[in-house]
C-alpha cells in the first residue's frame, strides 16, 4: 500500500535527508543554506515518516499511474507467502540498512512494530546486515534499532 510505496521512494531524498541529519562528513558533501532549509530538522524517525509521506503527495499528483503501479508492486512484493509478512518486513529493513536509507529504515521498523516484530528480531536482522556490510551497516543498524524502539514506544502509548 503507500506505506510500501512512501518507503521505496524516500531513497530518491535519503542522501539529502542524512546529509541535513548529521551535517556533511567532507568539504564535497556540503549543500547550499536554500537545500538545508528543505530538509527535516528533527531527529524523530515518525516526524520523518510524516513529512516524506506528505512530501510524495505532490510526486503523486504529477505522475499518479506511476505511483500506483509502484505501491501495487510493493503490496504484491510484500503478501505472504511462503514467507510471512513480517519476514519480509525484516528483509526491507535490511534492505533499507544496505541501502543506507534512514527514512527507508523508519518507514520498515514502523512496519514491524505494527506486525510484531520483537526487538531481538530486528536485533538478529540487522546482525546479518552488519556481517554483511561491516561498519557502514553497523551505524545503520543503529539507527534501526532507534527507529524500531520510537515506533514501539509510540505504540504503546
Amino acid at each position: 500500500g503507500r506505506a510500501g510505496l512512501a518507503a521505496a521512494l524516500t531513497c530518491v531524498v535519503c542522501l539529502r535527508w542524512i546529509k541535513a541529519r548529521r551535517g556533511p562528513a567532507r568539504q564535497d558533501e556540503y549543500i547550499s543554506n536554500d537545500e538545508y532549509s528543505t530538509m527535516p530538522t528533527d531527529a524523530s524517525f515518525h516526524a520523518t515518516t510524516r513529512r516524506i509521506s506528505a512530501d510524495l503527495a505532490g510526486l503523486r499528483a504529477n505522475v499518479p499511474d506511476t505511483l500506483k503501479a509502484f505501491g501495487d508492486l510493493g503490496a504484491a512484493a510484500l503478501q505472504p507467502g511462503v514467507l510471512d509478512a513480517k519476514t519480509k518486513e525484516l528483509v526491507a529493513l535490511a534492505l533499507g540498512v544496505a541501502a543506507h536509507c534512514d527514512p527507508c529504515i523508519a518507514y520498515h521498523a514502523k512496519a514491524l512494530v505494527k506486525l510484531g516484530a520483537t526487538r531481538q528480531e530486528v536485533a538478529e536482522t540487522l546482525a546479518v546486515n552488519v556481517y554483511m556490510g561491516g561498519g557502514p551497516s553497523a551505524m545503520y543498524a543503529g539507527n534501526a534499532i532507534e527507529a524500531f524502539e520510537e515506533f514501539a514506544k509510540l505504540a504503546a502509548g
